[in-house]
């Protein structure tokens, strides 16, 4: 068996155990290792394939975080191989990796307002569903798009949305009790009614699909409905690029704004550890940084 063999099986088990996303970041990784090494042997895995490798991506234009992942997923599959013991030394437990960290743009909730707002005619369903469930989102501390898709009426209990996340399933602190308010419960009874299985759209009539099927339906229409709302924000003049994974941006800074504690906002945002939302939270202030040096110092 050669390694990238040992790689596609790897894969294969994922999606068999329902690990659909995982599944599809690594089925692109491998591609493109696959392009560049072919059917690569245990052997032929060398610190110098690696760092050739990496130029390689530089040279076809990859961003650093783009490489940043290729090489972390192929590090996981390596790392495995190693315990299996089908490697004679494992060069990649000594590359290093860097990452850049991208800002983390967010809506005021001014601009949440202006979105809420925007005149959109009756014939533009996808640009209504978007700023829907953007808005849900939002309204509901940042819940991911999948989990959004995902919600059913059965997730609505005594005025909480109680629903397991999909990006942590199967970890300790996955099942997260988000309660509603009047902005989320007006979007709720808004599609109440519609389907008696699925709140929003994005699912209506795939209730007996296959995971695969449902996760591959979830990132086409992630893309279609992120499309819409780069045209909201044209139409609105918000120059944020706006995207659906803004919403837990823009609710996170909502929070700390309005001095919601460092521990509730942790708790809000399910997370299960104060590291996490404190390396979270670290990007959003940098003009911030710049205001109160100078209210400081003139």
């Amino acid at each position: 068996m050669s390694f990238v063999d040992f790689y596609q099986n790897y894969i294969n088990e994922k999606k068999a155990k329902g690990k659909i996303r995982t599944a599809v970041s690594q089925q692109k990784s491998l591609d493109k290792f696959r392009a560049f090494a072919g059917n690569a042997i245990f052997s032929d895995l060398t610190m110098d394939l690696l760092r050739d490798y990496e130029k390689s991506m530089l040279k076809k234009g990859n961003k650093t975080n783009t490489i940043a992942l290729n090489i972390e997923n192929l590090k996981k599959v390596m790392n495995l191989a190693d315990k299996q013991g089908l490697l004679n030394e494992n060069p990649i437990k000594f590359f290093k990796t860097k990452r850049e960290n991208s800002e983390k743009n967010a809506l005021t909730i001014e601009e949440i307002e202006k979105l809420s707002n925007i005149d959109l005619p009756s014939g533009r369903k996808g640009m209504i569903v978007a700023r829907d469930i953007f808005l849900f989102s939002f309204y509901a501390a940042g819940m991911r798009f999948s989990d959004v898709c995902k919600l059913k009426w059965s997730n609505i209990s005594n005025n909480h949305i109680v629903y397991v996340m999909s990006k942590s399933r199967g970890r300790s602190g996955s099942k997260r009790t988000v309660p509603l308010n009047s902005s989320s419960m007006a979007l709720l009874n808004k599609y109440k009614g519609r389907n008696d299985t699925f709140i929003f759209p994005p699912l209506y009539g795939w209730e007996t699909k296959t995971q695969e099927e449902i996760e591959n339906r979830i990132m086409s229409k992630n893309q279609m409905l992120n499309v819409s709302l780069k045209l909201m924000d044209k139409k609105l003049g918000l120059g944020k690029s706006l995207s659906f994974h803004m919403a837990k941006h823009s609710f996170a800074d909502f929070a700390v704004r309005n001095n919601t504690n460092l521990l509730l906002t942790s708790k809000l945002l399910g997370h299960t550890k104060l590291s996490t939302t404190q390396h979270y939270l670290k990007d959003f202030y940098n003009k911030e940084q710049v205001d109160e040096m100078n209210r400081l110092f003139g």
